[in-house]
């Protein structure tokens, strides 16, 4: 009867739920389902605390080296059923909102290294066929940036001590404010790097007002670039590992394909639905990628550029990188 309860109400006997949950008197199979049928709720305060919770609740369960095998897949394959089911499927009704929160947590507990095998790659997989752009487009861009951190406001408030702490990054540093920080505060290794960062900060601002020129300068570009490097790599060879995943690729491409191609030529008279043109461009880049990854041959996806590949057309540089990309040697 939760859609005709106070929406006080339902939230105060959530909140008791969670501190059942949190005291351990309840397990977290019992009341995990419960909690994402309550994202069908039209409130936006619950669902946000409904998504912490979750988020906070399986990190806890999946501590250190350990993982809740049992936990993972039984939530696991409660959100596939959510992702692809029938009121899932209506822009307009409550199944697309508790789609959308699932897919949220699913990735979020990607990105916390915390789900990273395929079966949760396949659920987020699943999302980008659904019929709701929304939705559909959340996953595509998981697969295109799978370290990105969504702009969405239900983040899971999880952030830990030391990123609570840190000082805002500007032009300018209180070096004084940092230093005290860093003797009132407990002594970790991130505020020890936050104090010599704001030191040099401070030394090269008054070696600039000064006219000199601090030698350990070009030193410190030199790492800086060089750590900028290995993250980037890190980052590529982790979008691929995400790519690798996917169950059955060449039905995956051909299935987003005949997506991409219908809401190309649908036309509004006829009633289909057409999608912006970025839409379909976020698409083609992930199909281009899938095919160069995973050295697809999928013939009918070259042709379908040559309406693209004129001088007036938008974004012409970036249909041209996804044929080379989609270029198997």
């Amino acid at each position: 009867h939760y859609p005709v309860l106070d929406a006080d109400l339902r939230r105060t006997i959530v909140q008791a739920l969670i501190l059942l949950r949190s005291r351990g008197v309840v397990s977290n199979l019992r009341v995990m389902p419960l909690f994402f049928t309550l994202f069908r709720c039209h409130d936006k305060g619950l669902r946000k605390l409904l998504y912490t919770h979750i988020v906070n609740d399986v990190k806890n369960a999946n501590k250190g080296r350990h993982r809740n095998h049992k936990l993972n897949a039984a939530l696991q394959g409660f959100m596939y059923t959510m992702i692809t089911a029938a009121d899932a499927q209506d822009k307009l009704g409550e199944g697309a909102l508790a789609a959308k929160k699932s897919l949220d947590v699913c990735i979020d507990l990607y990105r916390k290294g915390i789900w990273t095998d395929a079966k949760a790659v396949n659920v987020i997989a699943q999302a980008c066929f659904s019929p709701i752009t929304k939705i559909m487009m959340t996953a595509v861009q998981f697969f295109l940036h799978p370290q990105k951190q969504s702009s969405d406001g239900d983040g899971s408030g999880s952030e830990g001590e030391d990123d609570k702490d840190k000082p805002a990054k500007t032009s300018s540093v209180n070096l004084r404010l940092v230093q005290h920080m860093s003797n009132v505060n407990r002594k970790t290794k991130s505020r020890q790097r936050a104090l010599e960062r704001a030191t040099r900060l401070q030394r090269r601002m008054q070696a600039k007002r000064d006219g000199r020129i601090v030698d350990s300068d070009e030193e410190e570009d030199a790492a800086s670039k060089k750590s900028r490097k290995k993250r980037q790599a890190a980052q590529a060879a982790l979008r691929f590992d995400v790519l690798s995943l996917i169950h059955d690729p060449q039905g995956f491409v051909e299935k987003l394909f005949a997506r991409v191609h219908s809401a190309t030529t649908a036309t509004k008279r006829g009633g289909s639905k057409v999608e912006r043109f970025e839409v379909r461009l976020a698409v083609l880049k992930l199909i281009s990628r899938v095919i160069g990854h995973q050295q697809l041959q999928f013939v009918a996806f070259y042709p379908f550029f040559q309406r693209y590949l004129q001088p007036h057309q938008a974004e012409v540089t970036q249909l041209l990188a996804m044929l080379a990309t989609a270029t198997n040697a």
